[in-house]
Order: structure tokens, then C-alpha cells, then sequence
């Protein structure tokens, strides 16, 4: 359906001959002009109809020190060397009226309150936005009032600033340190929010997902983690409390290609290495629990696919899964209670599921599996939460990597929360009857694997199976590839 907009009106009113009309332009210093109002405006003039107009009282004239006077080249030469205004005592000079001196942030006397030239520069901090509207730094500029360092906040359509430059009337650009490591997290604070209020909160990076008809996009920005609905990145990962969209825990956008509706992030091992992440640290969307490597002695997990006394061992996994072998574990802060299939999709036989990569069972191999299809998993597979949209149900193996993390990390349990069991996306197929006969169905019913997580009981790392339809607790999870 489409809305077309038809207007009445006929035509389109032509204003050319009154901006090219002749009037009066009257200027600050009290003279006067017989010019057009588009040439008045362009000399910063005020204009009046007509050619014999007398230009209002100016009022007293007075010779007016102002760092606005400065041409460009001289105020280049008057931030390398102030001085340079004894030899000069005109530059940054002018006579006009009293009121417009004062307008322009000038004065009679040439030496302000403190005893230093009111010509020189002074030094204004601002936020430093890139072309895409993310704030990536801070910078200074030298300006010749505090009025024109506020106008270096970005305004929202509104006109309200959206940030607070600094700025310091007694100090040049050169003599004042812009630099993150420098400001203070209160004049961080201030910046980021435009307001002395919440000086006691801490301010970080925002990444907000959204999906377009095609493509996924971050827009980022600095804001307080009670206001932030996407990915926040706390400033303690930044120099002295200040961190900006460019810094190496930004989220990569998310690809999609043909065959899969999301890809997994991917990054070189060398790189997220860099990080220097803790086991227990808040990263991209959840808590990071480890790298786990698919049939590798250095992935110990804990648990038990033959439902027996869970043991730390490494499995050699045959499974299908995705082609990377090699990945860090991020587990979602928050935990779910729900079926894996409906009653109806009960009655179909899946494919068969991986043990090792939960991944593959939601999203597939992109050539011969697209991932597994039903209501539950549908609602998880390119949603977007928390900033991301690649999360997915666990399999089994990766719900073991977790149990081994918290047994060698004994913070780790209080930091998820976790109390009960978690299902697995992993269907239970085994040989189940003498004539070893792979099946995925006991007593007609499919059966998840579902492993115990507390670790202060003493189910810890045991592994049930649980029908299908059967309401389970769950923690998505996602993961980085790494090369």
C-alpha cells in the first residue's frame, strides 16, 4: 500500500525580487550601506526597506579588544606566540559600539581580570564525533569565547546540546590536555551528559542493533547503563574512566549470507588474546566462560554422555557441526524456562543434532542443514538482545565446557546465578535397543540432554534427558570464532 500526498497548492511564491531589492544595510560600527538584504546578510548588517532610511542611535563608540577581531592568520600566529601582540597592537582591535563589543565577547581594556590579553585563544574541549555520528575521542580546538565552544556540542533537533565542551578561559589548547587519560571521570561525565547531576554514575558506550530490510547496523553512543537498551561497555575498559565507540570491545555488525540468517562474529585468536579477558568478565552480551576448542585435550569439560558419574574429560565428538573448530564462550546474564518443541512438532523426526556446537543446531552449516525449526528456536535465531543477534541454545558438550569452568573458577556460579539444570539444543540419539539401532526416539518421545549446573549440590555435572516438550531451564549463549 502506498500514500500519496496531493497539495492545493497551485504555485510556488517567488521571493527573488525582494532579496535582490536595494534598502539600507546598517552596520555595528554605525555606517551604512544602499545595498541588497541578501548582500547586508552576507556583511552581517541589519537591513531596512528603502534607500533613505536613517540607521538607529549606535550609541558610544569605543575602540573594542577582541580575539574575534583576529583574522585567521593572525590568530595562527598568536597561539604559537602571544607575545607577538606587543609588536602588534592592532590586531584583534575595532571600533564599534559599546554594546557590540560586549556582544562579541570583547572589552575595552585588552587584559581580562586575571592580567592576560582578552585577544589570546582559549582552549575548548569537546567530544569528537566520526562521519557515522559515534563519539570517538576528545578534542581541542582554540576559540575566542565560551559561547562558540558550546556550539562544538552536537544538538539534537530540539537544540538541546546532546553534550557540554569544556572550556578554560585562561589557557591555550597547548597548555591544556584534552587527552581521555587527562579529564576526570567527573568532567567526563559532564561532557557525556551535558549536566552536574549525575557526576556519580559511570558513563560508557552504548551499541544499539537494529535491523534493516537487508542488513544489521550499530548506531553507538555515550550514555549511562540504566539508559542503554543494546550493548554497554562500562569506562572502566577506557583511560581514566573515559571510553569512546572506537575501542576494542566494540561489537563487529553482524554479516548475513546466503543460506543463514546470521553469521558468527569472527576474529583472530592473536587479537582476542589483545583483550586480556577474565574468565567471569562481562563481554558482548554476557559473561565470558573460556575458548573452547571441539576435540582438543586443552577443552576439558565435565559431564557425562553415557549418563554415568559426570568425570574432567575431553570428548572426541563425530557429530555434525559447523566448520570452525575453535571458539570463546559468552553465556547470557538472564535464564529462560521453556519447552524445546511443541507437542505437534514432537511428532516429526529432527536431523541429527551436534553434541559440540550449539550453533549448528540453530543456525546450520549454510550447505546441507539450515539449523533446527520450531516454534521455541524461532523465537531466539536472529532476535535481537542485550545488542546482539546471534545468540543460541547450547549443545550439550558446551553445557560441560560451562560445569568445568565453574569447577576451576569458583566465582563464576555467583556471578551467572545459575541454580538448576539447563537443556541442551542436543537431541539424545543413541543406540537404544540390542540390535544397536541408532534412533532418536525412546517410548516414542524425543529426549534433550539436560545437565545439572549447581555447583553446591551434589547433582553438580550429572546429565539427564528430558522429553522435548518437557519445560527446561536455559541460558543462550553465543560465541566468537577464532582464526
Amino acid at each position: 500500500m502506498s500514500i500519496q500526498f496531493r497539495s492545493r497548492v497551485k504555485s510556488v511564491a517567488d521571493f527573488g525580487p525582494d532579496l535582490k531589492a536595494v534598502g539600507t544595510c546598517c552596520f555595528p560600527d554605525g555606517s551604512r550601506e544602499s545595498i541588497s538584504f541578501y548582500e547586508c546578510f552576507v556583511k552581517s548588517g541589519t537591513f531596512f526597506s528603502g534607500t533613505d532610511v536613517e540607521c538607529p542611535d549606535q550609541g558610544e563608540q569605543i575602540l573594542c579588544y577582541a580575539c574575534s577581531y583576529l583574522t585567521s592568520s593572525q590568530k595562527t600566529q598568536v597561539i604559537d606566540d602571544s607575545t607577538i601582540l606587543n609588536s602588534n597592537p592592532t590586531w584583534g582591535t575595532k571600533t564599534v559600539t559599546r554594546c557590540e563589543c560586549s556582544r562579541i565577547g570583547g572589552s575595552p581594556s585588552k587584559l581580562d581580570s586575571a592580567g592576560r590579553d582578552i585577544r589570546i585563544p582559549k582552549a575548548c574541549c569537546f567530544i569528537d564525533y566520526n562521519a557515522n555520528g559515534f563519539p570517538v575521542g576528545i578534542t581541542c580546538e582554540n576559540v575566542c569565547s565560551e559561547k562558540e565552544c558550546s556550539l562544538k556540542g552536537i544538538t539534537f533537533e530540539n537544540g538541546e546540546l546532546k553534550n557540554t565542551p569544556i572550556f578554560t578561559s585562561d589557557k591555550t589548547c597547548e597548555e591544556v590536555s584534552c587527552e581521555p587519560s587527562n579529564i576526570t571521570p567527573a568532567t567526563f561525565t559532564k561532557m557525556a551528559t551535558g549536566s552536574d547531576e549525575f557526576l556519580n554514575f559511570d558513563i560508557g558506550t552504548c551499541y544499539t542493533l537494529s535491523k534493516g530490510e537487508s542488513a544489521y547496523s550499530y548506531s553507538c553512543d555515550l550514555k549511562m547503563l540504566h539508559e542503554c537498551s543494546g550493548y554497554w561497555t562500562s569506562s572502566d575498559f577506557g583511560d581514566n574512566g573515559t571510553i569512546f565507540c572506537n575501542h576494542p570491545y566494540a561489537p563487529q555488525t553482524p554479516t548475513i549470507e546466503s543460506g543463514r540468517i546470521i553469521e558468527p562474529e569472527i576474529m583472530s585468536e592473536s587479537s582476542f588474546d589483545a583483550l586480556n579477558l577474565k574468565i567471569g568478565d562481562s563481554y558482548k552480551g554476557g559473561i565470558y566462560i573460556g575458548k573452547f576448542q571441539v576435540n582438543s585435550v586443552e577443552s576439558k569439560v565435565y559431564g557425562s554422555l553415557n549418563l554415568k558419574q559426570p568425570e574432567e574429560r575431553y570428548y572426541e565428538d563425530n557429530s555434525p557441526r559447523d566448520q570452525y573448530n575453535k571458539w570463546a564462550l559468552i553465556v547470557d546474564f538472564d535464564e529462560y524456562n521453556l519447552a524445546f518443541l511443541t507437542s505437534d512438532e514432537m511428532k516429526y523426526d529432527p536431523a541429527e543434532t551436534s553434541l559440540s556446537d550449539g550453533f549448528y543446531n540453530c543456525y546450520g552449516n549454510k550447505n546441507s542443514f539450515f539449523g533446527l525449526s520450531n516454534i521455541t528456536l524461532n523465537t531466539i535465531k536472529g532476535k535481537i538482545r542485550n545488542g546482539f543477534a546471534d545468540y543460541y541454545i547450547p549443545s550439550i558438550i558446551e553445557l560441560y565446557f560451562l560445569n568445568n569452568a565453574i569447577r576451576n573458577n569458583s566465582a563464576l556460579n555467583d556471578i551467572l546465578g545459575i541454580e538448576n539444570n539447563l537443556t541442551s539444543s542436543s537431541f539424545f540419539f543413541e543406540d537404544l535397543t540390542s540390535q544397536k539401532t541408532k534412533q532418536s526416539r525412546f517410548n516414542n518421545l524425543l529426549l534433550n540432554y539436560n545437565t545439572s549446573i549447581n555447583n553446591s549440590t551434589e547433582e553438580f555435572g550429572k546429565t539427564y534427558l528430558i522429553p522435548s516438550t518437557t519445560k527446561g531451564n536455559v541460558r543462550f549463549f553465543r560465541k566468537v570464532i577464532l582464526t
